[in-house]
């Protein structure tokens, strides 16, 4: 889309857009600096059904997904099956599923730490834990929303 100043609404731009096949839950933009002076930016969608891919091996409904901005090639996606799916957009592929829940998966985000081993284990909610977002400015703090009612730092 692109805005028009001067009778203020949106006019879209034909190149820059695309359908989904089924209902879109959420879109990321990220900006790419390249040698030259311009910035190249990648959309990546989801939906209910999946990951805009070719592949039906791995539709399922999506929850969530978070691109690696260190490495934007790569994009986490969480699902209702207990699996998170790590993509390689580039090319297209799935480079591993994580399997370690033992229920859904709504919500999913990278860090630093080795994938391996958990950071944490939350023990404090009496329900599912709905949400979680890592402190900006602190690598130790992290805040946790649940089904409980509780939000808990």
């Amino acid at each position: 889309m692109s805005f028009d100043e001067d009778i203020l609404t949106l006019k879209p731009v034909p190149n820059l857009s695309f359908e989904h096949p089924y209902l879109p839950t959420s879109l990321m933009l990220h900006s790419i600096p390249s040698a030259s002076l311009k910035t190249n930016e990648i959309l990546a969608s989801s939906s209910v059904y999946g990951i805009n891919s070719t592949t039906s091996e791995y539709c399922t409904p999506l929850t969530s997904f978070d691109w690696k901005e260190v490495e934007p090639r790569r994009i986490g996606t969480s699902t209702i099956d207990t699996t998170c799916t790590i993509w390689d957009v580039e090319k297209g592929v799935v480079e591993t599923q994580l399997i370690p829940h033992d229920k859904e998966v709504f919500d999913i985000a990278w860090d630093i730490r080795s994938p391996a081993m958990p950071v944490a284990e939350l023990e404090r909610h009496q329900a599912s834990v709905n949400a979680i977002a890592w402190a900006p400015q602190s690598c130790r703090h992290i805040c946790s929303a649940g089904a409980d009612g509780l939000t808990l730092i």
